[in-house]
């Protein structure tokens, strides 16, 4: 049985002579070129401040994607900030969750399920409204893969 062992190991370890020398090689190779990423950091913090700059949502944008969370008022962010990705990220969010309640609660009343579905709804939209309320992007486990299928 140990023959058998032995054997495993060395035909599973060819090329271990050849590899010794590599990494040192690697290293002298990756030393000797300039690769400029002594200057990265700062350009990273510029690019970031740019993108941040160019993504601050206003006040009215929040407001109109915490609406598209509501039962009735899920297509207003769509019409009123045609132009806001912000608004339209989670008014298709806002979509998912009102269809998929919507047809469960047709179907919960004969299964006696009606209120805690309501709560359930509640709880799930007023995740999505706060989340719009702070200015978060619409990143809800599940609701957002379906959402992100939805063209607009």
């Amino acid at each position: 049985m140990t023959n058998e062992n032995t054997s495993v190991t060395e035909t599973t370890n060819p090329s271990a002579p050849e590899a010794v020398g590599a990494p040192e090689a690697a290293e002298t190779k990756a030393s000797s070129q300039p690769t400029g990423a002594e200057n990265q950091p700062a350009e990273d913090f510029l690019q970031t401040t740019e993108t941040l700059k160019k993504d601050m949502v206003s006040g009215e944008e929040k407001g109109l994607a915490a609406l598209g969370y509501l039962p009735f008022t899920v297509l207003v962010p769509l019409v009123l900030k045609k132009d806001s990705a912000f608004c339209k990220e989670h008014a298709k969010q806002g979509i998912v969750i009102a269809a998929l309640f919507g047809g469960m609660f047709l179907i919960l009343p004969f299964l006696g399920m009606f209120k805690l579905w309501v709560l359930l709804y509640l709880g799930v939209a007023g995740f999505g409204a706060f989340t719009a309320f702070t200015g978060a992007p619409a990143k809800m486990p599940m609701v957002s893969e379906v959402a992100n299928k939805i063209k607009l």
